[in-house]
């Protein structure tokens, strides 16, 4: 759209600029009509890119229905950088106020560097908002909708092949991966041209309808990918403050023994121990890797993030008492926190195990998988019910390692009269 005048207005201060009075936007036509046949969206959208294509120079970062007008028996974009001061911010009340989230880009919802690629993505946006009458992705909550323009892939659009991959296409996540808006208005205007031309062949409909497959496969495979890479992250968070948390647990229980036994000689290094007499508190941390590969735990109901093992060894007679120090979600609910958790041999098995409640390796994971909510038997059974040992439950779980501790000193480690314990 032209500006005819700009300037700034006396009495406010003001900018202003002055523009042709339009007929009515593309919105109130999607409003109007639903649907836009594909033939009719097709040339649309390419006077949209052809538009974009004039002004190659400037990033829009607001296109939508409602900055598309009619004027002059043309479609026009206005509104040019009105949405700038969205570069500058860095909250994202500032994109709720100055763009249109059905059509902003993966990249805009992150407020990272604008390039002309967002402005294919909103276009690939009005593309299925003109052909379906609704844009590709809606929801009422704001973090919703930003949530599917980032990871989720869009529905499927009902129109042919051709149009389908080029829309799949303008509608990548990654910027990079999504062609410029020259290769779009080229595209747009062969396949507006093909529409008035006959069919080339059952040879190259077959391949259109498999390349608009291929994209569509495409999507998927880096919505997927997105998906997994912010699920990562995730857990490498949960396994940073789970650290910090189980450095607390440990700190708390060593603070016990030496106001309780300050004969206890606590070495507080990679590996925490404490020797009182001749028994012996060790705690094994997570590995260095921190988080745990939830490969281990996809058969079972716990979703596990770390684990460590805390042992007492009772040198006369020799005896282990064992457990794992778990971070988990036992029931996939979205809370996570440390628990404690003793294993025993199953019944089943035949080599029953000298020592129990014992803790598990890192080769015995997939047993332990099976023992925490697994639907089949397996070699090991809980020889306790799991108890946090967190915030709340921090002082018990002090207090029952630091009498095993006395035990051990006294020679009282025992196997248990039954299993698993009450």
């Amino acid at each position: 759209m032209p500006i005819l005048d700009a300037g700034m207005d006396a009495e406010t201060g003001g900018y202003f600029f002055v523009m042709p009075c339009a007929d009515h936007s593309l919105q109130d036509e999607i409003n109007r009509r639903g649907k836009i046949p594909e033939i009719e969206a097709i040339d649309i959208l390419s006077q949209i890119a052809s538009g974009l294509l004039e002004v190659s120079q400037i990033v829009h970062r607001d296109l939508k229905p409602g900055n598309i007008l009619f004027h002059e028996n043309k479609w026009k974009i206005a509104d040019f950088g009105i949405a700038r001061f969205v570069e500058e911010s860095t909250s994202l009340n500032t994109l709720k106020e100055c763009l249109s989230p059905q059509y902003a880009s993966p990249e805009q919802w992150k407020q990272e560097k604008i390039t002309n690629k967002a402005d294919i993505y909103s276009l690939g946006c009005i593309a299925y908002a003109l052909i379906s009458g609704k844009p590709p992705f809606s929801g009422a909550i704001f973090d919703e909708l930003r949530e599917r323009h980032l990871h989720s892939e869009p529905p499927v659009l009902e129109c042919s092949p051709v149009t389908k991959s080029l829309v799949l296409l303008m509608l990548r996540k990654m910027p990079e991966s999504r062609p410029s808006p020259e290769r779009v208005n080229n595209r747009l205007v062969e396949i507006g041209q093909s529409f008035n031309q006959p069919s080339k062949g059952t040879g190259f409909d077959a391949l259109a309808i498999a390349g608009a497959k291929a994209a569509e496969e495409a999507n998927k495979e880096e919505a997927l990918r997105l998906a997994a890479e912010k699920e990562k992250i995730k857990r490498q968070e949960l396994a940073r403050f789970a650290s910090q948390s189980l450095n607390q647990v440990i700190d708390s229980l060593f603070e016990v023994i030496n106001k309780f036994a300050p004969a206890a000689k606590i070495f507080k290094q990679a590996n925490p121990y404490v020797w009182l007499g001749s028994a012996l508190l060790k705690i094994e941390p997570p590995m260095k890797n921190g988080e745990l590969d939830p490969v281990f735990f996809e058969k079972s109901s716990w979703d596990v993030i770390m684990i460590a093992k805390i042992t007492i060894e009772q040198m006369n007679p020799k005896y282990v008492w064992g457990a794992n120090l778990v971070y988990a979600d036992p029931k996939r609910s979205g809370e996570f926190r440390w628990y404690e958790v003793m294993f025993m041999t199953s019944p089943l098995s035949r080599n029953r195990s000298s020592f129990e409640p014992f803790c598990v390796d890192y080769m015995n994971y997939s047993d332990a998988a099976i023992a925490l909510g697994g639907r089949a038997i397996g070699l090991l059974q809980l020889a306790a019910k799991p108890v946090p040992i967190d915030d709340e439950h921090l002082d018990s779980f002090c207090n029952r390692w630091a009498d095993l501790l006395a035990k051990a000193y006294s020679g009282e480690l025992s196997h248990p009269r039954s299993l698993p314990l009450s």
